[in-house]
């Protein structure tokens, strides 16, 4: 534990203003250093939870932390992430995303084209063959790694303040 020594007086106030403000640059900095661990932490989360193959012909995407200078984003990126991430069709429409707020934000609706249980024939854009399908279940790979990391979160910051404050 750090001890602080206090002189009374308007001495010992300009010194404890100037310390208070110390801490303030430093605490600016293991914020930044936090979320820094906290996105990246996010990231391998997230490369782990996602498919490097097709799933049902939807090609995987790609996994990066973007830093806009205000925040890290950790963004799962590609044409078909939508798809994996939430399912499709009938077969998805039964097996429904897990977290019902970001659907809805997302503003995701199963089965556009009402084909039912009956299907429809596509072809993958892997292999380029036709296919029959019903739709798929949600891989959710984004929601898994959020969980994860949400998990993390904690532990993480008190190694960033143990190492900056210890």
């Amino acid at each position: 534990m750090r001890q602080v020594n206090v002189t009374l007086g308007t001495e010992g106030i300009n010194q404890l203003k100037q310390y208070v403000q110390s801490l303030q640059g430093k605490l600016d900095m293991v914020l930044e250093k936090a979320e820094e661990r906290v996105a990246e932490y996010g990231r391998t989360q997230l490369e782990h939870f996602a498919p490097t193959m097709s799933v049902d012909g939807n090609m995987p995407g790609n996994v990066f932390v973007d830093d806009d200078g205000t925040m890290h984003r950790v963004i799962y990126a590609g044409k078909d992430v939508a798809f994996i991430e939430f399912g499709t069709g009938y077969v998805g429409e039964n097996n429904p995303y897990p977290d019902e707020i970001a659907l809805n934000k997302a503003g995701w609706e199963y089965d556009v084209n009402e084909h039912g249980p009956a299907g429809w024939i596509y072809r993958r854009k892997d292999t380029g063959q036709y296919r029959h399908s019903r739709g798929m279940k949600p891989e959710a790979p984004v929601l898994k790694a959020k969980n994860e990391t949400r998990k993390a979160v904690k532990v993480i910051v008190r190694e960033v303040l143990d190492e900056e404050f210890a």
